[in-house]
């Protein structure tokens, strides 16, 4: 039974690993918080936090088990989602990155950037067809949102649909002419296709732009 007496014990170990966290003491905060959770098994905050001072010390294995058991604890808990599916993509467990998306988008249907981040974990596990899906709904969840085009112009360009990739990258630049990477994947479309120098104004925008990549490919391309 938990009395208020060890709910205050609980806190002030939970308070510990804060403070440790706050001095980069990840260790102790560990040590602290697990202290915390010995008291109050259920104790969502100090599992998140021990999750993340884990983390910092590189022990990503451990650290999804505490973001896996916030989760038992509290379905809703959004920020352990994202958490989950980062150090998935850490430890190259692409697949089970996008089933935690997937999970967290069950539970929150209309979250455009929810989608976006699946698709790209899509694109990274040559899904281009699930990402463009992604992608796509994003969109009509907010059509507002410049990367979501330049995502799925990436998707598309992969695909070999070379024009819808034409024109989600003209969507994208039209929304945000400062992002210097789309000219810079548009330009590489154009060169892909048509080679010579048709690439090269892309290319200078991007570098212009302060894209490293883009005045490697001036430079090698003779532009």
């Amino acid at each position: 039974m938990t009395t208020y007496k060890n709910n205050s014990r609980a806190l002030n170990y939970f308070r510990d690993g804060n403070e440790k966290i706050i001095n980069k003491d990840y260790t102790g905060a560990i040590n602290s918080y697990s202290i915390a959770i010995a008291i109050i098994p259920k104790y969502t905050f100090a599992f998140f936090n021990r999750g993340l001072a884990k983390e910092k010390l590189r022990l990503y294995h451990q650290a999804i088990i505490d973001f896996e058991e916030v989760l038992q604890i509290n379905p809703l808990h959004i920020k352990a989602y994202t958490k989950c599916a980062d150090l998935y993509k850490q430890i190259n467990n692409l697949e089970k990155a996008i089933n935690i998306y997937s999970r967290l988008i069950e539970i929150k249907a209309l979250d455009a950037l929810s989608y976006n981040s699946r698709g790209e974990l899509k694109m990274l596990s040559n899904d281009f067809k699930g990402a463009i899906y992604d992608f796509s709904i994003a969109i009509e969840i907010d059509p507002n949102l410049d990367y979501l085009y330049k995502n799925r112009g990436l998707a598309k360009q992969e695909s070999n649909d070379f024009s819808g990739a034409f024109s989600d990258f003209n969507k994208s630049i039209e929304m945000n002419p400062n992002d210097g990477f789309t000219f810079l994947y548009r330009g590489t479309l154009k060169y892909q296709l048509y080679k010579l120098n048709h690439g090269c104004s892309d290319w200078e925008k991007a570098a212009s732009l302060g894209v490293a990549e883009a005045k490697k490919l001036i430079k090698m391309h003779f532009c």
